[in-house]
């Protein structure tokens, strides 16, 4: 027969815990030397049943206290003039439309008069 010495302790709260920090059933077995069969039976306690593994996620993000004051550094910035040449507006030339068809109409008379 078997001690009492030598028969572990199990706490379901030690399993719950060991289980969300990450270890297997396998892990939680080795942990306290008992076979498989034992291991079966010890996720038959009520507490127990269904209980899985929890695996552990690194976050995606990084956490910072934003109450914490930066040490933000002045920067002494030097004033620069810039120069920028001004560009030439645009010429638009106003054309009143009458004198345009006067002055073809007058050239077309002029080549006419040359032909005879």
């Amino acid at each position: 027969m078997e001690n009492k010495q030598d028969i572990p302790v199990i706490g379901v709260v030690q399993v719950l815990q060991m289980l969300k920090g990450g270890k297997t059933r396998e892990e939680i077995r080795v942990h306290y030397g008992i076979t498989k069969t034992d291991l079966i039976q010890l996720f038959k306690h009520k507490d127990l049943i269904g209980k899985k593994t929890i695996k552990v996620k690194a976050p995606t993000f990084t956490v910072v206290n934003d109450e914490a004051p930066i040490d933000v550094k002045e920067i002494e910035v030097e004033e620069v003039e810039e120069v920028i040449a001004p560009e030439k507006p645009a010429t638009m030339e106003i054309v009143d439309d009458t004198t345009l068809k006067a002055e073809v109409t007058e050239k077309r008379e002029e080549a006419k008069s040359s032909w005879v």
